[in-house]
C-alpha cells in the first residue's frame, strides 16, 4: 500500500511539472525523433563499414569521428548558447544530422562516409548541448532528477525504437536507405522545433539566479571546475560510460554478435532494443532515486550493474545470455543515464550554464572518442571479448573512484525539509 501510494504520488508530481512545462514536452519530442535516428544505424553502421573492406579499428575510427566532431562542438555550443540563445543551436543541430546522413547514403567509399559522419557529429553536439542546457533552464534542484529522467526517457525511447526501424531498413532498402530515412526524420525536427520551442535564456534558474552579471566571469569559472576532485570524478563516470556506448554497445557488441555468435542485422538490432527498453523501464526509479536518495547513491551501483552487463557479453555463448545481457547493461545504464548531467548543474551553482555543460559534454566525449578505436584496436589484436573485459575494468575502476572521492549535491527530502535551506547550498558547493 505506502509502495502503491509513493508510486501514484510520484507521478502525479511528474504529470505536473509536464502539464506546467510544454517546453519539456516539445524538446522531448525533438529529442525522441533525432535519437531514432541515430538508433536506426547503430545496428548497421559497422556493418557499413565493413562492406568498403575495412578492419574493425577503421570501424572504431567511423564511430570515433563522430565523437571527434562533438568534442570541438560541445564547449563552443555552450558559450554560445550563453550568449546568443539556445533555440537557434538546437534548430542548427537538425540541419547538420540530415545533410550528414545524405552523404553518407551517397558515400563511394570509407573516406566520405567519414566526412558524413563529421557533420553528423557536429549537428548531434548542436543539438545535445543546447538541449541539456534548455533542461537545466528550466528544471529545479529538488525535481532535477525527475525532469532529467523524463528528457534521458525521450533519448531512450528513440534509440529503443531506432536499432529495430534501422535493422528492418536495411533488410528492405540496404545500407544506404537507413540513412535516407534518418535524413528525412531530421526534417522533421527542424519544423517542430521551429514551430514549438521556444528560447529559454532569459529564464532564472534557483542555482544561477543571483550571478546572471558577468558572463566572461562565469565562463572562466566553468574551467576552474577541473580543480573540483568531485568533478573529476564524475567526468571519471562519464567518460566511462560514453566509452561504453560507442566502444562496446556500437562498435565491438555488434561485431561480436554477426561474427562470433553469427546474428543478423535485425537481431542484432532487436537485441540492442531490449537493451533500450529496459533503459525506459527503469527510468521512473532513476529519477525517484535522484531526487529523492541523491546522486551519489544513484550513480555507483548503477555504474557496478553496466560493468556487468558488459562482463556478460564478453562470455555470452548464446543469443539468450546475448540479450539478458543487453537487458542487464540496459538497466545500469538507465538509471545512470541522468545522474551524472544532474550532478553537474548541481555543480554549477555560481557558474555560466551554458559553458558548464558545454565543458562537461566536451569531456565525457573522451571517452566517445577514445572508445571506439581502442576497443576496435583490442579486438583485432585479442578478439572482442578481451577488449570487453577492459571496458568492464574501466567502469569498475570509474566507479570506486567516485564512490571513494565525490561528495553528494542533493541533500535527501527528510534533511530539506528539516533542516535549513543553507545547509543544501553548502553540501552542494563542497
Amino acid at each position: 500500500m505506502l509502495l502503491r501510494d509513493a508510486t501514484v504520488g510520484r507521478l502525479k508530481s511528474l504529470t505536473a511539472t509536464l502539464r506546467s512545462n510544454e517546453t519539456l514536452l516539445s524538446l522531448s519530442v525533438m529529442q525522441m525523433v533525432i535519437m531514432l535516428g541515430f538508433g536506426m544505424v547503430s545496428p548497421v553502421l559497422p556493418l557499413y563499414a565493413r562492406s568498403f573492406g575495412v578492419s574493425a579499428a577503421m570501424v572504431g575510427l567511423l564511430v570515433t569521428i563522430y565523437g571527434v566532431a562533438r568534442l570541438f562542438t560541445n564547449l563552443p555550443t555552450g558559450l554560445l548558447a550563453d550568449r546568443i540563445g539556445r533555440r537557434p543551436l538546437m534548430l542548427a543541430g537538425p540541419i547538420f544530422t540530415g545533410v550528414g546522413a545524405l552523404i553518407a547514403a551517397v558515400a563511394t567509399d570509407f573516406w566520405l562516409l567519414l566526412a558524413a559522419r563529421f557533420v553528423q557529429g557536429v549537428g548531434s553536439a548542436l543539438f545535445a548541448t543546447a538541449a541539456m542546457i534548455v533542461v537545466g533552464d528550466i528544471s529545479r534542484p529538488e525535481t532535477r532528477g525527475r525532469v532529467m529522467s523524463f528528457f534521458q526517457g525521450s533519448l531512450l525511447l528513440g534509440t529503443s525504437i531506432g536499432p529495430t526501424v534501422g535493422g528492418i531498413s536495411a533488410a528492405l532498402f540496404g545500407y544506404r536507405g537507413v540513412f535516407i530515412v534518418y535524413a528525412l526524420s531530421s526534417v522533421g525536427v527542424w519544423f517542430w522545433g521551429y514551430f514549438r520551442v521556444r528560447e529559454t535564456r532569459t529564464m532564472e534558474t534557483v542555482d544561477d539566479a543571483p550571478t546572471k552579471r558577468g558572463g566572461a566571469r562565469k565562463s572562466a569559472g566553468a574551467l576552474g571546475l577541473f580543480a573540483n576532485l568531485s568533478f573529476v570524478a564524475v567526468s571519471a563516470v562519464s567518460i566511462a560510460v560514453f566509452f561504453t556506448r560507442t566502444g562496446s554497445r556500437f562498435t565491438v557488441i555488434p561485431l561480436l554478435g554477426a561474427e562470433d555468435l553469427g546474428l543478423s542485422a535485425l537481431t542484432i538490432g532487436n537485441v540492442l532494443t531490449l537493451g533500450s527498453i529496459a533503459n525506459v523501464l527503469v527510468l521512473p526509479f532513476a529519477g525517484w532515486s535522484i531526487d529523492r536518495l541523491g546522486r551519489k547513491r544513484t550513480i555507483v551501483p548503477s555504474t557496478f550493474i553496466s560493468c556487468l552487463g558488459i562482463l556478460m557479453f564478453a562470455f555470452a555463448p548464446n543469443l539468450i545470455t546475448f540479450a539478458a545481457a543487453s537487458a542487464v547493461l540496459g538497466i545500469g545504464t538507465g538509471i545512470a543515464g541522468p545522474a551524472p548531467a544532474a550532478y553537474v548543474a548541481d555543480l554549477a551553482r555560481g557558474r555560466s550554464f551554458g559553458a558548464t555543460m558545454g565543458l562537461f559534454r566536451t569531456v565525457s566525449d573522451v571517452g566517445f572518442v577514445a572508445g571506439p578505436v581502442t576497443l576496435g584496436w583490442i579486438a583485432d589484436q585479442r578478439g572482442y571479448s578481451y577488449a570487453l573485459y577492459v571496458n568492464a575494468a574501466l567502469l569498475f575502476a570509474a566507479a570506486v573512484f567516485f564512490a571513494l572521492f565525490a561528495r553528494e549535491t542533493r541533500i535527501t527530502e527528510e534533511v530539506v525539509a528539516s533542516g535549513p535551506a543553507r545547509t543544501a547550498q553548502r553540501t552542494a558547493d563542497d
